[in-house]
This record gives structure tokens, C-alpha cells and sequence, in this order.
């Protein structure tokens, strides 16, 4: 089983893979069965190609991703974070996500499902003091 401290290390390296757009990075932090609820209503992403999918789809819409997870609390095998995600789109637009995100691992500390509780309607555009209606 994986101790808090590796656990924790994974949240350090999804970060930093997203940042960095490493897309392999990232894959390799989750089990080959795993499966997002991204956001959590939305029809879940399974397996390595679903993971893919949804990696591909975020990164369209945003080319920079500067992810910082606070108030992290680790029980067993399962994590809590409150998130905090700086974007920019294709446009240059920047805006800022909130969520809280579960993560459940695997023994080995892989991360075998991840649950992200966001909505459009909390984000937040703070340079441009926009809301998702007025980004046409």
C-alpha cells in the first residue's frame, strides 16, 4: 500500500504533467482500467483510451494548465483536495477553475478513479471580468 508521502507525490506529478502538457507523464499516473468523472455528472471516462479522450478534449480548450492542490487530507488509499486550476485558452484568454477532487488509488499508487466536482458556471475569468455567457 502506498503511504501518504507517495501519495501525495502523485498529486505533486499530475500537476506537473498537466503544466508541462506531458501528456504520457500523466497517463502513467493511473491504472489501465481507471476512470475520470470529469466533472463529476458527465459520462465517465474509462481505460487508458477514455483518459486520452479527455486529456485531449482539456487541452483544446486549454493550452496552459497551472494546477495547485490545497487542503489535501489522505485516508487510506483515498485522497480530498481542493484544486485550483490558472488556464489560458487558444485565444489567450485566461480564466481560474475551483473543484474539489477524489482520487482512489490503487496499491501500487496509481490512481485508479478520479471524481473532479466542478461546474462551467464557477469559473472564473478574473482578468477579463467575463462569465462563460459571454465568451462567445
Amino acid at each position: 500500500m502506498a503511504t501518504e508521502a507517495e501519495l501525495r507525490k502523485v498529486l505533486e506529478r499530475f500537476a506537473e504533467s498537466q503544466a508541462a502538457g506531458d501528456r504520457d507523464a500523466w497517463l502513467d499516473l493511473f491504472t489501465t482500467d481507471a476512470i475520470q468523472f470529469e466533472p463529476v455528472g458527465a459520462p465517465p471516462r474509462e481505460g487508458r483510451d477514455g483518459l486520452i479522450e479527455g486529456w485531449n478534449g482539456l487541452h483544446a480548450q486549454a493550452t496552459s494548465i497551472q494546477l495547485r492542490f490545497e487542503d489535501v487530507i489522505v485516508c487510506d488509499h483515498d485522497v480530498a483536495a481542493v484544486a485550483t486550476a490558472r488556464c489560458s485558452d487558444p485565444k489567450g484568454r485566461h480564466f481560474e477553475v475551483r473543484s474539489i477532487d477524489l482520487f482512489s488509488f490503487a496499491p501500487d499508487g496509481r490512481i485508479r478513479e478520479l471524481r473532479a466536482f466542478w461546474n462551467l458556471d464557477r469559473v472564473f475569468f478574473p482578468f477579463m471580468g467575463l462569465l462563460p455567457d459571454d465568451l462567445s
